[in-house]
């Protein structure tokens, strides 16, 4: 099953107005225009999935130093899949392992480049 731009509108973090407006209009875009706000949405996601990882990764840093826990990569790995999986519910598409497969692989191809 394939993720759908009305999935990713919703998913968004748009305002609802702007939500409601795309999705009113939604029958009336062009393959093109559907295609460029597919990636606008995927961009978006992107950014935010990378802004709460690196949030999530300086808590799970901080949480150690005061513990005094030496940080391994499995802590960062397990914040980071916990995240996807997140991410592939919000989008109601973690009802399988192919479609939380697909949402890893596109929020990673979306990924703000810094």
């Amino acid at each position: 099953m394939t993720i759908t731009l009305k999935q990713l509108i919703r998913a968004c973090p748009f305002k609802d107005d702007i939500k409601n407006g795309l999705l009113g209009k939604l029958e009336t875009l062009s393959d093109d225009e559907k295609i460029r706000l597919s990636v606008a949405c995927w961009q978006s996601l992107g950014q935010l999935f990378k802004n709460e990882l690196d949030r999530r990764r300086l808590n799970l840093l901080e949480e150690m130093e005061k513990t005094g826990k030496t940080p391994t990569g499995g802590e960062m790995a397990e914040a980071e899949a916990r995240l996807y999986l997140e991410f592939a519910q919000k989008l109601e598409a973690a009802k399988t392992e192919e479609q939380i497969e697909e949402v890893k692989k596109q929020l990673k191809e979306h990924l703000p480049q810094n």
